[in-house]
C-alpha cells in the first residue's frame, strides 16, 4: 500500500472516492473545501454525511484550512493539519467495506477540551433539499434522522438513520443550523452548485492535562432505525481494528493477484491505480454491478457494464464476476411481449427501478458474452444464456428493425439516451 501513496497538497489539490464494495462510498477534497455538491458519505445514490471538523480548546478549528498535505493510498487517506502554534494534528480517515460506516481518527490532538463539529445533508444525489431533521443525544452517541423518514417503513438499501460516536465525549450542545454552501466545481458544470448542509450541534469531550496529546476517534454508521443504527456504531468502533485490516488485505490482494509489470515503475503505479480505481466501481447495491460512473452515476448501467466487464473481469481471468454480472442482468430482461421493447436488457437497474431506454445496451451484452466464451471456453455458461440472446433477436426484430433488419429507435434510446 505504502509503494502506491499519492501526496497531495494545496497547490494541486486533488479529490478522492472510497467505495465500500456495497452500495455506500466517502468522497471529497483531500486537501480544501468540498468542491461539489456530490462530496461527502453516500449510501445507493443518497447523501447522509457532508463533512466534518475538530474544535480545539482554544477555539482553533480543525477542518480543511488548516491542511497542509494528504497521503492517499488505497485503503485509507492521512492528512497533516498545522496549527497556528506550528503543532501537527495527523487525521487518518478511512471506508469499512460492506457496512455503512466509517472512521475519522484524529492524533496529536493538544491537552484540554474538543469539539466535534458534523454536518449532514440528507438528500437524493440529484436533489437539493432542506428537511427538518431530529437530533437525539443518547448513551453517548448523536443520532440524526431526517423527520419525514420518522414513519416510513424500514429500508434496508436506505437507511435512514445516522449514528455517531466519539468515545470518551460525553457532552452535546445542539446547533441546529443550516448553513448554505456554494460549489466552485459545481457551478461550473451549472448543475447543483448549492446545497443548504445542517450542523446538529457539538460532541465535546476533553484530552486529560497529564497527556500532552491525545487521540480524538470519530466513527459514523448508517442504519433503519435508531436503535439499530446506534448497535452498529458501537460495534464498527469496537471492531475498527479487524474493520481496516481486512480491507487492507483484501486491496492489497488485488493488487498482488493482477500486478502488471512494465519495466518502468511509474507506469507501473499507474496500472496498479487504475485496478483499484476500477474495482471501487465493481459494488453490490442490487446484487453484484458496475456503477457507471462518479458523481452522478452511482448505480448499475447496463450499456456501460457490458462495455467495462472485458477489462474488469474477462481480461484478468475473473470469468467468475464476468458470469455473476452478465446473470444479473439477464435475469431483468424484458419478456413482456406485449411491450415493444421486448427482449432488451436493463438500460439501468437501481434499488428503486429498472429501465429499459436503450436499444444498443443488448447488443454490447451479446458481445461481452462472445468475448467471455471465447476467453473462458465455458460452453455451459454460453449455452445457459443463449436462450437471452435468442429471446433478445427475436424482440428486436419484432420491434426495433427497419426492412433492411438495422436498429430503429425513438428518443432517449440511443448511447447518450439524447430526444
Amino acid at each position: 500500500m505504502d509503494d502506491l501513496s499519492i501526496r497531495v497538497d494545496p497547490s494541486h489539490p486533488r479529490e478522492y472516492i472510497y467505495t465500500d464494495k456495497a452500495s455506500a462510498h466517502l468522497a471529497g477534497e483531500s486537501v480544501g473545501e468540498n468542491s461539489r455538491s456530490y462530496h461527502g458519505f453516500y449510501i445507493a445514490m443518497h447523501e447522509v454525511v457532508d463533512r466534518w471538523s475538530l474544535r480545539l480548546e482554544d477555539g482553533t478549528i480543525i477542518g480543511p484550512e488548516t491542511i497542509i498535505e494528504a497521503e492517499v493510498t488505497p485503503d485509507k487517506m492521512m492528512r497533516t493539519h498545522r496549527l497556528p502554534s506550528g503543532e501537527i494534528i495527523t487525521e487518518k480517515v478511512e471506508l469499512f467495506d460492506g457496512q455503512n460506516g466509517f472512521r475519522v481518527l484524529y492524533e496529536g490532538v493538544p491537552a484540554g477540551s474538543f469539539s466535534v463539529l458534523p454536518s449532514v445533508d440528507m438528500r437524493f444525489l440529484w436533489k437539493v433539499s432542506k428537511p427538518e431533521y431530529e437530533v437525539r443525544w443518547k448513551n453517548g452517541t448523536l443520532l440524526v434522522c431526517r423527520q419525514d423518514a420518522l414513519n416510513k417503513p424500514e429500508d434496508p438499501s436506505h437507511p435512514s438513520w445516522l449514528a455517531i460516536t466519539v468515545p470518551g465525549a460525553n457532552q452535546f450542545t445542539a446547533d441546529g443550523q443550516y448553513n448554505e454552501t456554494f460549489y466552485p466545481k459545481s457551478q461550473a458544470r451549472k448543475a447543483m452548485e448549492k446545497a443548504s448542509p445542517y450542523s446538529p450541534g457539538a460532541i465535546t469531550g476533553r484530552i486529560p492535562a497529564r497527556l500532552s496529546s491525545g487521540r480524538v476517534e470519530i466513527v459514523f454508521a448508517a442504519d433503519v432505525s435508531a436503535l439499530k443504527a446506534e448497535n452498529r456504531v458501537h460495534r464498527l468502533q469496537a471492531e475498527a481494528f479487524d474493520l481496516s485490516l481486512s480491507r487492507s488485505n483484501r486491496l492489497e490482494g488485488l493488487i498482488e493477484d493482477n500486478q502488471i509489470l512494465t519495466g518502468i515503475g511509474r507506469d507501473d503505479l499507474a496500472l496498479a491505480w487504475a485496478r483499484i480505481s476500477l474495482d471501487n466501481l465493481i459494488m453490490n447495491q442490487r446484487g453484484p454491478g458496475i456503477y457507471a460512473g462518479f458523481y452522478w452515476f452511482t448505480t448499475y448501467w447496463g450499456r456501460d457494464t457490458f462495455i467495462t466487464l472485458p477489462g474488469a473481469c474477462i481480461s484478468n481471468g475473473d470469468f467468475s464476476l464476468a458470469q455473476t454480472l452478465l446473470r444479473s442482468f439477464a435475469e431483468f430482461q424484458n419478456q413482456d411481449p406485449a411491450s415493444d421493447r421486448q427482449g432488451r436488457l436493463p438500460n439501468f437497474v437501481t434499488v428503486d427501478q429498472v429501465q429499459y431506454a436503450s436499444i444498443d445496451g443488448t447488443w454490447w451484452f451479446v458481445r461481452a458474452l462472445d468475448d467471455l466464451w471465447k476467453q473462458s471456453a465455458d460452453d455451459e455458461f454460453a449455452s445457459e444464456m443463449a436462450p437471452v440472446v435468442f429471446r433478445a433477436v427475436a424482440g428486436a426484430r419484432k420491434n426495433a428493425v427497419d426492412e433492411n433488419l438495422f436498429l430503429i429507435h425513438g428518443d432517449g434510446e440511443t448511447w447518450m439516451d439524447a430526444g
